[in-house]
């Protein structure tokens, strides 16, 4: 059950907007002062591998937790 709930993952599609929202919330219950936080949340969303390009929930949650 878990596997396939990963899986259901790749097939959402984000738009730019969505994934900045999700990016956005990651950052803000990581650092209570995001203003001051050490990385900036255009950061988050920098890709830094070439599967990083892909646009879906899953490759976003690994791009955002990768820093």
């Amino acid at each position: 059950m878990v596997a396939s709930e990963f899986a259901n993952r790749e097939v959402i599609e984000m738009s730019p907007d969505e994934r900045g929202v999700y990016a956005q919330a990651a950052h803000s219950l990581v650092h209570d002062e995001p203003a001051n936080a050490p990385v900036r949340l255009d950061q988050l969303l920098a890709e830094r591998r070439l599967d990083d390009n892909n646009k879906d929930l899953w490759t976003t949650f690994n791009v955002v937790n990768k820093i």
